[in-house]
């Protein structure tokens, strides 16, 4: 079980009814278990230690990128050009894969050797007529890069019970996104196990009361947080008791730790296959 669960804004049941917030998101932390001999999925979870019901954030920005590089196909044209498909000794090549490997090693002997004159030939004859040869370069895809989430929100206390939770609040998210001590004591071989892994759901509640995963918004796969960053003048100026600030910024990055591909995103955009 959780060592604690923490609504904001309060309330005495997790969904209470008239004006509390109808939408929220559930962050619930848990102790991360690796096993390297397993070929599907190298982690998984454990015991959870931390549970946040959180008004829906001012901003929720999720980031999908993708890693490419760049290829210049002249050189390994030049090469292709040379193999043909067969290799230097008139052998046909047995499969792509070879003939690449061929390629590899023209292309390797043209980079090292005259090649390299007749790029500074090529150089030269530019530089006199004042132009530049296509480079015939290409984004070729290198491989997907993990999703990502951005989480904000504006918080304001009305009252000394609201200051203590938005500091809770933040303590609980900056403490289990740092890495606990294996050692007893902290010393120059201490080492670290790995900070929480996160579920991350949508809470809906209809006008009946009833509460529903909310699954129209999409889904979030099973993050870690990699940013914790608070503003404590979020009102342009700095205002606390001793419970802590009246105004606060709080924005906290997720990664998501399993890569996607093209199966798991469904059709309105929603992650189809969960982690």
């Amino acid at each position: 079980m959780a060592d604690a669960t923490i609504y904001f804004p309060p309330k005495t049941s997790p969904f209470g009814e008239g004006s509390a917030p109808r939408h929220w998101i559930e962050y619930e932390g848990f102790e991360p278990m690796y096993d390297i001999k397993t070929h599907s999925q190298w982690w998984n979870l454990g015991l959870s230690r931390v549970n946040l019901r959180l008004i829906a954030p001012q901003n929720i920005q999720e980031g999908n990128s993708q890693q490419y590089q760049n290829v210049s196909h002249g050189l390994f044209t030049h090469g292709a050009d040379i193999v043909e498909g067969v290799d230097l000794s008139g052998n046909v090549f047995k499969d792509i894969s070879e003939f690449g490997a061929q390629v590899g090693e023209v292309v390797s002997r043209l980079a090292g050797g005259a090649f390299r004159g007749f790029e500074q030939g090529r150089i030269a004859e530019m530089l006199v007529r004042g132009t530049v040869v296509n480079p015939r370069e290409n984004q070729h895809f290198k491989t997907p890069q993990f999703r990502t989430f951005s989480h904000n929100w504006e918080m304001f206390a009305i009252n000394e019970g609201d200051e203590k939770l938005i500091n809770s609040v933040i303590s609980n998210f900056r403490k289990y996104a740092l890495p606990s001590v294996s050692d007893i004591e902290e010393t120059y071989v201490t080492t670290y196990k790995a900070p929480l892994m996160w579920k991350i759901k949508h809470l809906f509640q209809d006008e009946s009361g009833n509460v529903e995963d909310e699954t129209n918004w999409g889904n979030f796969g099973v993050s870690v947080i990699t940013d914790v960053n608070v503003n404590y003048t979020g009102a342009g100026l700095y205002a606390a008791t001793e419970a802590g600030p009246a105004f606060v910024n709080l924005t906290v990055n997720f990664t998501e730790v399993k890569l996607r591909n093209r199966g798991d995103e469904g059709g309105n955009g929603a992650v189809a296959r969960g982690v």
